[in-house]
């Protein structure tokens, strides 16, 4: 793991501005920093890197790296899982120099060019140099686990594994783009290829662009695809899953560095931790987070049990309100752009104390999206009963609905929230009910709270998960909704939060259940084995039930959740208060400030839940104060 950066222009590349915008990666590579700077016909590339050693901790990993004849230059950041493999396929024709997947990736590219990407297990954005003809390549891998973003500024190209390494650069304009913003206040994140500013583009999953001196081509090189041999019936399935979950969990346990685990005491990560468990060569290291006081957010009692069955070395983090105070300030500090998943306090702190014992950590993301893991998908089973209900009822019902209580301090109003949810956002359009559970703001929330708003956006921002639904291409309504937080949710929030938190600590996490070979598999599988009435995760429940304590099978989920709510009601009051006070909100002139102020005071007086409104405000206010007066980064 590691963090890229690099320019592309048709004058020589001045030295210090390329390590420049490397230095604001060192958080993302501690180990070390390396930059070159080359160039054919006229037209100059330079390249920067830090390095997190993982595999080949020796200088022969260092990066930038040549292939044999110098054509060929590249920066990496990632981890290819079947290096080895493909090494022992082109080491006849290659003279090795290290032990690292960097330089498996490019000789394999030598032979093959982009298609030797097909043959790849692993997460990954990268920058390739040829000078055969002069082209630079940016590619990002197939879900979305690392990040790569650029900027085309004049003439020249920019690019870098954060945002901020390239906003920084004196040549950068910081106009704000519209239309990022209505997606950040529909999501709680910006997905690709747009960023928080105009100038700047994300490179999407599964996409890769080359770059000549006469043009810039996008294309695509993945898209999901159901496996060719789908199980026979759910008996093969669940072998096949359970199988192909132990090789992956094998794979991203190599490295020459410890690898530990999160556990969160569900069943995601409790299954990886049993797999893991079982196959490492030592004790394996896990690490869990929890809130004192806080019982529907604390889950260290489930995960010290799944500690215990597995014999591993656990870790307990116990956060109080002021530790987490103090990280919700240091994360609003060095923002690059808006991101409003408030589990990336947790996420960050975990990833810190896990960064004191081991270098790679696995996660259990992915699970959700692959075999339904949310409420959500619970709600669209019920929601074809729910249609025949006379609309007219349906009305009386939902207003009703609305006196129901938001917060989520017990299980129980945590459930009569999602009964809320369910009546009030019911739609009988499926699509646009799959709109209604994802959206954070919806139309009509969004031209109350803006001062002016482009009335298209909103079509156009929503426009995009209506496209990654029909793409699903079936009529099954789960498996298009799984399809669209495959493509959306996942890489947006899920695999951003990862990347961003756990890089502030110089931690790499491995996601097994996105090797390819189970993605495929799992979009090969019925819906109805994925969701069986309430019961969720069906068919991994049945490959993995062994790995789990009995009533774990049974306790309902909670997601990585902190106490949002309460603090601003608390603790986080003063800073909320301030960030989004009356005179910012007048000189900033985005949102209105009587509507924020509404929503302020409703959420005080426990009138309403306006939990995660007032979090995307927050954030999106905090970076704009720390935009207008200088960028802030961790330290190196």
């Amino acid at each position: 793991m590691c963090g890229i950066s690099g320019i592309l222009s048709p004058r020589p590349i001045d030295p210090m501005r390329l390590e420049a915008m490397t230095r604001r990666l060192a958080h993302r590579g501690p180990d070390g920093e390396g930059t070159w700077i080359g160039g054919r016909k006229g037209l100059y590339v330079g390249l920067g890197h830090r390095r997190l050693a993982i595999v080949d901790l020796s200088d022969a990993g260092r990066q930038p790296m040549a292939n044999e004849d110098g054509r060929l230059v590249i920066v990496f950041n990632g981890e290819i899982y079947n290096h080895e493999e493909l090494r022992a396929d082109l080491g006849g024709r290659h003279p090795f120099r290290s032990r690292c997947d960097t330089e498996v990736l490019l000789h394999g590219w030598e032979e093959e060019g982009s298609a030797f990407l097909d043959r790849v297990d692993g997460m990954f954005a990268f920058a390739l140099w040829d000078a055969r003809d002069g082209s630079l390549t940016l590619g990002r891998d197939r879900i979305g686990e690392k990040p790569l973003l650029y900027a085309a500024l004049g003439d020249e190209l920019l690019f870098a594994s954060e945002l901020g390494a390239i906003s920084a650069d004196a040549a950068f304009p910081h106009e704000m783009d519209p239309e990022a913003l209505d997606h950040y206040l529909t999501w709680n994140a910006i997905p690709a290829p747009w960023t928080i500013f105009r100038a700047a583009r994300r490179l999407s999953p599964g996409h890769l662009i080359r770059v000549t001196p006469e043009k810039r081509i996008e294309t695509t090189y993945w898209i999901p695809t159901p496996a060719a041999d789908p199980p026979a019936d759910e008996k093969e399935a669940a072998l096949r899953l359970r199988a192909g979950l132990e090789a992956s969990v094998r794979r991203r346990l190599s490295g020459d560095v410890p690898v530990g685990a999160f556990l969160s005491g569900g069943i995601d990560s409790s299954v990886i931790v049993g797999l893991a468990a079982r196959v490492s060569s030592s004790p394996l290291r896990t690490f869990t987070v929890g809130f004192d006081g806080q019982t529907p957010f604390d889950e260290r009692a489930f995960a010290r049990e799944v500690a215990c069955l597995h014999g591993t070395l656990h870790t307990e983090i116990v956060l109080d309100p002021r530790e987490s105070i103090s990280e919700i300030a240091s994360l609003l500090s060095e923002l690059d752009e808006p991101f409003a998943d408030s589990s990336a306090v947790p996420t960050s702190l975990v990833s810190r104390q896990a960064g004191f014992q081991v270098k790679v950590a696995l996660s259990g993301d992915g699970a959700d999206e692959l075999f339904a893991g949310y409420w959500k998908y619970v709600s669209e089973s019920i929601a074809p009963v729910y249609a025949r209900v006379p609309e007219r009822l349906r009305s009386l019902v939902a207003a009703w609905a609305l006196r129901l209580p938001e917060d989520r301090r017990s299980a129980a109003s945590e459930s009569l929230r999602r009964v809320r949810k369910f009546l009030t956002r019911f739609d009988p359009d499926p699509i646009a009910r799959c709109l209604a559970w994802m959206r954070v703001m919806g139309k009509g929330e969004k031209s109350e709270l803006l001062l002016a708003q482009d009335p298209n956006l909103n079509e156009r921002t929503e426009g995009l998960v209506e496209r990654l639904y029909r793409e699903a291409g079936t009529d099954d309504i789960l498996a298009s909704m799984l399809c669209v937080d495959l493509r959306h949710t996942l890489p947006t929030d899920m695999l951003t939060k990862v990347d961003r938190m756990s890089m502030r600590h110089g931690l790499e996490i491995r996601v097994p259940y996105l090797d390819p070979a189970i993605v495929s598999l799992a979009l090969a599988l019925p819906s109805k084995w994925k969701l069986k009435g309430m019961r969720r995760k069906a068919i991994l429940l049945d490959a993995c039930a062994d790995l789990l304590p009995r009533h774990l099978l049974r306790r309902p989920k909670r997601g990585f959740e902190v106490p949002m709510g309460e603090w601003f009601r608390g603790p986080l009051r003063e800073m909320l208060e301030d960030t989004l006070s009356e005179p910012f909100l007048a000189r900033q002139a985005i949102f209105h400030p009587s509507v924020v102020r509404r929503l302020l005071d409703e959420h005080m007086a426990r009138r309403g839940d306006h939990t995660s409104r007032l979090w995307s405000l927050l954030v999106f206010c905090a970076w704009q104060r720390r935009i207008r007066s200088g960028p802030a980064h961790p330290p190196a």
